[in-house]
């Protein structure tokens, strides 16, 4: 049975997901979905969401290098 969600929650998805390079974003709410499934649905809050997605936003998050185009600071050279 696929999961459903509310407003709230697909906020909150939808936030987390925001710094995931968008080529990743949906392998990331599937990984989400797919962990949520395996909990008991009466621990399916809004904790657990959270829990479940900051988890995984772990994991597909790539970090900026300083030599990316994307890293400007007024100290590096």
């Amino acid at each position: 049975m696929p999961l459903s969600f509310d407003d709230h929650e697909l906020d909150l998805l939808m936030s987390l997901a925001m710094p995931i390079d968008p080529d990743l974003r949906d392998d990331f709410l599937r990984a989400v979905a797919a962990e949520l499934g395996c909990l008991p649905e009466q621990q399916r809050g809004d904790g657990a969401l959270y829990r479940v997605a900051r988890d995984a936003q772990r994991k597909f998050l790539t970090p900026l290098s300083s030599h990316s185009a994307a890293f400007h600071s007024k100290y590096s050279r």
